[in-house]
Parts: structure tokens; sequence; C-alpha cells
């Protein structure tokens, strides 16, 4: 990026690091809404695999803080869709609209904290993401799982349609 930044001549701004605390009411609430939302369905954490096919795979969310900037993935849980056409993605779920007492027994105080907030709900998930640490390069355990398993699709053998 500083390549390109110095070759259009453009300034080369600092940006403030995102800082959190895995302590913060934020960050367990994040981890809290990630569990109920199911993101280890189609993501990698690191060397967890996702529990579904390998058809629904997603990027490995221990690259989001080298990749991605906060205010980016705000601007993307709030539409997906919109910011990137034709993702597999939905927009996460968050309890914004539920009755306060309902998110405090099913989600937890710290995500209750956010009742009524989106954006502070985003920013708890953009924190959880950025206190993941783990394995970065998950290519071989990608490698294994489809030498093993294959992708998942539909064979012309297996497709019951045009029969």
């Amino acid at each position: 990026m500083i390549f390109f930044q110095s070759k259009d001549g453009l300034p080369l701004n600092y940006e403030n690091p995102h800082s959190f605390s895995q302590v913060s009411n934020s960050y367990l609430a994040g981890q809290k809404i990630q569990e109920e939302g199911a993101c280890i369905n189609c993501h990698f954490y690191g060397p967890m695999k996702p529990r579904q096919a390998a058809l629904t795979w997603a990027p490995n969310l221990v690259l989001t803080k080298e990749r991605l900037r906060p205010e980016w993935l705000i601007e993307f849980f709030n539409n997906p869709q919109s910011v990137m056409p034709g993702t597999k993605m939905p927009a996460p779920y968050i309890p914004v609209d539920e009755p306060i007492n309902d998110v405090i027994e099913y989600w937890g105080p710290e995500v209750a904290a956010f009742v009524g907030d989106t954006t502070a709900m985003f920013n708890s998930l953009v924190d959880w993401m950025w206190g993941l640490e783990g394995v970065e390069d998950v290519s071989e355990i990608v490698k294994v799982h489809l030498e093993s398993q294959g992708y998942g699709f539909i064979t012309e053998d297996e497709d019951e349609w045009g029969k």
C-alpha cells in the first residue's frame, strides 16, 4: 500500500491501531455474539476448520486485523450485499430489538449493555476479531480436507434433477 501511495504522490497517513481490551464489555459481548451467530460455521479461526461444507468456507478471521479497517467492517456488517455484491455472508444477527430481559437471559449482560445500539454491537465483534490469535496460513488444513472430503459439490452422478 505504501508503494502505491508513494507512486500516486499521496501522503503516507498514519493510522492508529484499533485498541480494545479482552476484559472489556465490548470484547466480551463480541465473543458472545460470534458464539450465538455461528461465525465458525463458515469462517476459520486459526486452526479451527469451519463446521459447514467447504463450499461455504469464508476467510480466516485471524487475518482480519491485518487486512481490514474496523470502520469498513462496521459498514460491511450493516449490509454485506451493498458493500460486496454477491457475498454469501449474511448480516450478523444482533439482538438490538429484543426485550432487554430476553437479551440478558440468552445473550448475557455484556450484550444487553448495547441493546438498541447496532454500531456498538458491531464494534464488539470487531473487538473480538482483533483479539483472535492463531494460525494465519490455513492452506494445509484446507488441502487435507479437500483431499479427504472434497468441496461438497453435487456431482452429476448425485444430481437427480436431470433424471
